[in-house]
């Protein structure tokens, strides 16, 4: 990108938005045509094709930051997408459709207009429609996963739109009580996949409510593997402490209990204490923790803000940071002038929005963590005490039949073709990641036994 500064944006010559829109400099082009568009647009056909293909290179998400959309008046996809979000999240759906349908399919945001688009229509119960939209999903996510196969982080936001697609149709069929069509749709998710994680979840909801008690431990056992050792999931920790309730094991349940409250409350006092850093020092935190770096799995704060930068949306938008100071770097070499100070004063300006997208999208995870584990924890305090009811009751043979109905499942596991009994002692093979079982005993028979 250097040769850019060798007199080609030299500012005798033209400093227009149009000079750096046919140099790539996306960035540049976009706060000067942000300059362009609050004061009167002369070409508006030519304004808005050109404003859709900037739009389509820089990081759309940083215009909420701004106090108004000042495009607004300019017909254009990106926009209308943003637009469309917008509204979504403010539970405007008729609204959010209207923007989010005018968007093409030539557009690299067609593929996340169409997954909120199917969100809508799924909540809505339009069940044909939302046929229509998880299909023009799925297609465009991998026309979008082949054009960027060799961009990774890209790729990998496409993958988990295309995955996220996938899975609006396992969670209806879930709802539905379709419990076997369901796990077939999450069952084609790949394991590799980020979004892998939160359908090995919806898989082991699944197993726990066909009382498969002993698949669904095998599958949360993946939360112990060495893959996820700096990970740390509230509802993983719920639903393992729930199965062995309903398998009777009492003992299990208090000691597990007791070792999740303990972890929430250390966990919960790390965020109070990411939550007092200002902007700089928690980005500072993060981008010095590399997603390949090794760290200590003990250390929670560690561990968070390693997940937060390795997430696809983030990683996005730190290398859209990368581009701005590139261009920033480029201008800054000109020769000095009223014209290229004020243009690297914009695009100061513009990078402190990226920074604040990037300080927005923590805060929001640090928020959503503390949500989570109230919500899991309170579960978690009401099997707590459930348990040492139902211990009492066993102790002194007084067990109440009517809240005891459990089948006992001995070891009676549904193996298919190709799954093997294998002994455990550890091990965790990559390619079987989420397909383990247990074969524990239910206790609740012998406590039934115990009636008088």
């Amino acid at each position: 990108m250097s040769v850019f500064g060798q007199g080609i944006l030299a500012f005798g010559g033209s400093t227009s938005y149009e000079n750096f829109y046919q140099k790539g400099m996306w960035n540049t082009t976009y706060v000067l045509m942000k300059e362009e568009a609050e004061k009167k647009i002369k070409k508006k056909d030519l304004y808005s094709k050109m404003l859709n293909q900037v739009l389509e290179n820089i990081n759309i998400e940083v215009i909420s930051f701004e106090k108004e959309y000042n495009f607004q008046k300019v017909e254009n996809e990106a926009l209308s997408y943003l637009l469309g979000k917008k509204e979504y999240l403010q539970k405007e759906n008729k609204k959010a459709l209207y923007h989010l349908l005018k968007v093409s399919k030539k557009s690299s945001y067609y593929p996340e207009s169409r997954l909120i688009i199917s969100q809508i229509y799924n909540k809505e119960n339009q069940d044909e429609k939302l046929k229509g939209s998880i299909k023009e999903c799925i297609l465009s996510s991998l026309i979008q996963k082949k054009r960027y196969k060799h961009d990774l982080n890209t790729l990998k936001y496409y993958d988990s739109i295309l995955n996220n697609c996938t899975m609006i149709i396992g969670r209806k069929a879930f709802n539905e009580a379709q419990m076997e069509k369901s796990l077939k749709f999450f069952s084609v998710i790949d394991k590799r996949s980020v979004t892998f994680i939160n359908t090995l979840l919806e898989k082991s909801w699944i197993y726990y409510f066909q009382k498969k008690y002993n698949r669904t431990l095998g599958l949360l056992a993946t939360f112990k593997s060495p893959l996820l050792k700096d990970r740390f999931y509230p509802e993983a920790e719920y639903l393992t402490i729930l199965s062995n309730y309903r398998l009777c094991l009492w003992n299990e349940v208090s000691d597990l209990s007791e070792k999740s409250i303990n972890k929430f409350n250390k966990n919960l006092e790390q965020l109070k204490n990411l939550e007092k850093l200002d902007r700089e020092k928690m980005l500072k935190m993060i981008f010095q923790n590399k997603p390949t770096e090794k760290i200590d799995g003990n250390n929670f704060t560690q561990s968070f803000l390693k997940s937060i930068n390795n997430n696809p949306k983030f990683q996005f938008a730190l290398n859209q940071l990368k581009k701005i100071n590139d261009e920033y770097a480029i201008i800054k070499k000109l020769k000095k002038t009223k014209k290229r100070d004020t243009l690297l004063t914009l695009l100061k300006n513009h990078k402190e929005q990226n920074l604040g997208l990037l300080f927005d999208m923590t805060k929001k995870q640090i928020s959503l963590y503390q949500e989570q584990v109230n919500k899991f924890e309170n579960s978690i305090l009401e099997l707590k005490i459930r348990t040492l009811e139902r211990k009492k009751e066993s102790i002194i043979g007084r067990n109440n039949q009517s809240d005891l109905k459990i089948q006992n499942e001995n070891i009676e596991i549904d193996v298919k073709e190709n799954e093997h009994f294998w002994k455990f002692d550890g091990e965790f093979w990559a390619d079987e990641i989420g397909d383990y079982s247990f074969s524990i005993k239910s206790n609740c028979e012998k406590d039934k036994k115990n009636e008088v």
